[in-house]
């Protein structure tokens, strides 16, 4: 950390952790989408605590906070996930990036960065096509809804 990060450390926020109850919802329907009542309810079935700690602690703490605009938190996530070959939430965060109003060309761009840390081809080759399956998916869903030409907001906070 001391050898990538700076000695003095700038902007801290202090935030109440009220902020964080009212960000998490808003991060993890931005993140999920139409999904989001699903994950809440396979969380829950495994301890009603978790659901709660995973918005409050992950998307209202971690990934809703300042700084980074979550479209390119999302798409570390992604790379994060790709390279510990979680295929399902690689699949969540990817389109989670996307709904966060990340392009595809900034996916791509992480995705070939993070190549050297894929195991192997075998896993190199299910992640872009985990990627492609998502972009595809999404261009189909994009063009028959009628929202699609609604603009995205650039970050949730």
């Amino acid at each position: 950390w001391r050898q990538v990060g700076s000695a003095q450390v700038e902007g801290v926020v202090n935030e109440r952790p009220g902020s964080w109850e009212v960000r998490g919802p808003r991060v993890l329907a931005r993140v999920y989408g139409a999904q989001e009542a699903g994950l809440r309810r396979n969380i829950a079935a495994l301890h009603p605590d978790m659901a709660r700690w995973m918005v409050l602690e992950g998307y209202g703490k971690v990934l809703g906070r300042p700084g980074l605009p979550l479209r390119e938190r999302e798409i570390l996530v992604a790379v994060l996930l790709a390279v510990q070959d979680a295929p399902r939430q690689l699949h969540s965060h990817l389109r989670g990036a996307l709904r966060a109003g990340a392009s595809p060309h900034a996916v791509d761009e992480a995705l070939a960065e993070a190549a050297p840390w894929l195991r192997d081809p075998e896993l190199r080759h299910r992640v872009v096509g985990r990627w492609q399956e998502v972009w595809e998916r999404w261009n189909r869903e994009e063009s028959s809804s009628p929202d699609s030409n609604e603009p995205e907001a650039d970050d949730v906070h």
